[in-house]
């Protein structure tokens, strides 16, 4: 999704059309280095300076912070690094607070932890607000992670259901 200049706030309802995917990876990158200005890095992921995050799935919160970046986020930073599942991940918190900004959402049933859950459906918002106006556009990319489902009805019938 794409924000233009001046904005100070983003609001993305269902991304993935009714799918609610067990965890989500969003990316903020300037848009002039995404299609290829000489002088950016398009692998550069910026926070800015991102004051609030809300996210919702069917009415309940699924993530929900007020930040202040580059001065209030550790909470955010502990939480994306607890839902990487990873001992080994490459983020320091400073470089988290001047950049490599990676936000990761487990959207996961607690009720429910095992490797393979089968996804939910319904109704997914993300906002997002900033201290500041954007000083130029920006992309805003969001990866969903989603394991597909295999049905073995009573005649040994066997349906796969994948939703991308």
């Amino acid at each position: 999704s794409s924000v233009g200049p001046n904005q100070r706030q983003i609001f993305l309802s269902q991304p993935f059309g009714s799918l609610i995917p067990s965890k989500m990876y969003i990316l903020m990158v300037s848009q002039s280095a995404c299609i290829g200005d000489v002088n950016k890095n398009g692998l550069y992921f910026d926070n800015f300076k991102l004051d609030d995050l809300k996210i919702t799935a069917n009415g309940l919160s699924v993530m929900e912070f007020e930040l202040n970046f580059p001065n209030k986020y550790t909470s955010l930073y502990t939480r994306i690094i607890d839902s990487m599942n990873s001992d080994r991940h490459l983020i320091s918190h400073s470089k988290f607070g001047s950049g490599m900004t990676i936000i990761t959402a487990d959207c996961k049933d607690s009720e429910n932890n095992s490797f393979m859950q089968i996804e939910k459906h319904g109704h997914l918002e993300i906002h997002a607000r900033f201290s500041e106006p954007l000083p130029e556009p920006i992309n805003v990319i969001i990866i969903g992670v989603t394991s597909g489902s295999i049905e073995v009805d009573y005649d040994r019938r066997v349906s796969t259901h994948y939703n991308f």
